[in-house]
């Protein structure tokens, strides 16, 4: 899409495309049976703060932040499983350069899930897999690691690109680099 075109890069730090336990397709065919007919109804959705990091202070801060709800509507909890379903099946129309981040102990969400979409995606994602890691890899005992990696993924594909996007604006050919 034209909002898309000056896109550089997606960073993905344990997507939302398959839950770690997938609900039955039975149990999903009546979520969305009902999500349709009752959209608005909440479902719980707890957490336990040891699956999200391995560090003590970011579990305690999870607790005290007063803007962490535990509850969805069945709407958003179907749509998110069916849109993740999507975008493994469809990867390959991925036309961005693309890093999908994600820890191996992460009990939310599926690693394998991200590893089926990089497969899909022709090439244009890569997939990074945190060894002892949980879900939130921001907030993990290897952050610092993390966040260098992020910067270095960003600068090589993303400010190198925008370079070239913006000698290529201004009207200069650029030679490709080997």
């Amino acid at each position: 899409p034209e909002e898309c075109r000056n896109l550089l890069g997606i960073i993905a730090a344990s997507p939302m495309l398959r839950p770690a336990k997938m609900p039955s397709e039975q149990f999903m065919s009546v979520g969305r049976w009902l999500a349709q007919r009752f959209p608005g109804t909440r479902i719980n959705t707890p957490v336990r703060t040891r699956d999200l990091s391995q560090d003590r202070r970011a579990q305690d801060a999870y607790h005290r932040d007063k803007h962490v709800h535990n509850r969805m509507s069945l709407k958003m909890a179907v749509s998110l499983i069916d849109s993740g379903d999507w975008a493994v099946k469809n990867a390959g129309q991925l036309q961005t350069s693309s890093v999908l981040m994600h820890g191996t102990e992460d009990k939310l969400v599926s690693a394998e899930a991200s590893a089926e979409f990089v497969q899909n995606s022709s090439g244009m994602a890569s997939l990074q897999l945190w060894t002892g890691c949980r879900h939130d890899l921001h907030d993990d005992l290897r952050r610092e690691v993390y966040f260098r990696e992020l910067t270095k993924w960003m600068k090589q594909r993303c400010l190198i690109t925008f370079k070239f996007m913006m000698q290529r604006d201004a009207g200069h050919t650029v030679a490709a680099a080997a």
